[in-house]
C-alpha cells in the first residue's frame, strides 16, 4: 500500500454545507495531498484526488493510526466553497480495518499557496487535519 510506504517519511517532516462555489485551480486528478489528522489520537492521511471538475471532486483518504498500526481507506466526494473551502463527505470503503473505525469527513480552506489544505474533522471525537500538496503527484488515475 501506497501509504505504508510514504508513512516513515511523512512524519519526519514537519455541519453546514458549503455555499457553491468555483474550483479551486489548485486541485486536479491525481495529486497526492500528505499530511496528519485527530480523532481521539493522532493519525498519518494521504489524500489522492481522482477527479476534480467545475461542481466538485472524488478522492481516497488513506490513514494510519501510528499507534496501533491500524490502516484503511474510503471514497469520499466534496464540494467547492467560497474563499477556497473545499467539504470532503465520507463515501465507502475500500479497505475497512477491524473495529470500530467509521469513515470521517472534511471541512477546511485550501490555503492561498494552493499548497496546503487544513481544516476540521466532522465527527465527535475529532480535531483539525492538515494535508500538504505532494511532489509525488500520482498522475489521471
Amino acid at each position: 500500500m501506497l501509504l505504508g510506504c510514504l508513512a516513515g517519511s511523512l512524519f519526519g517532516m514537519a455541519d453546514d454545507l458549503p455555499s457553491p462555489g468555483l474550483r479551486p485551480d489548485a486541485l486536479a486528478a491525481g495529486q497526492l495531498w500528505m499530511g496528519h489528522y485527530v480523532c481521539q489520537t493522532p493519525a498519518w492521511l494521504l489524500l489522492h484526488i481522482e477527479m476534480v471538475n467545475a461542481t466538485g471532486l472524488r478522492a481516497v483518504f488513506q490513514f494510519v493510526y501510528p499507534s496501533t498500526a491500524q490502516t484503511g481507506s474510503f471514497f469520499m466526494h466534496g464540494t467547492f466553497g467560497s474563499g477556497g473551502m473545499v467539504k470532503l463527505l465520507a463515501g465507502d470503503w475500500i479497505d475497512k480495518p477491524a473495529g470500530r473505525i467509521i469513515p470521517v469527513s472534511l471541512l477546511g480552506v485550501l490555503q492561498p499557496s494552493g499548497l496546503t489544505y487544513r481544516g476540521e474533522v466532522l465527527h465527535t471525537g475529532c480535531g483539525s487535519f492538515e494535508v500538504n500538496r505532494s511532489r509525488l503527484d500520482l498522475g489521471d488515475p
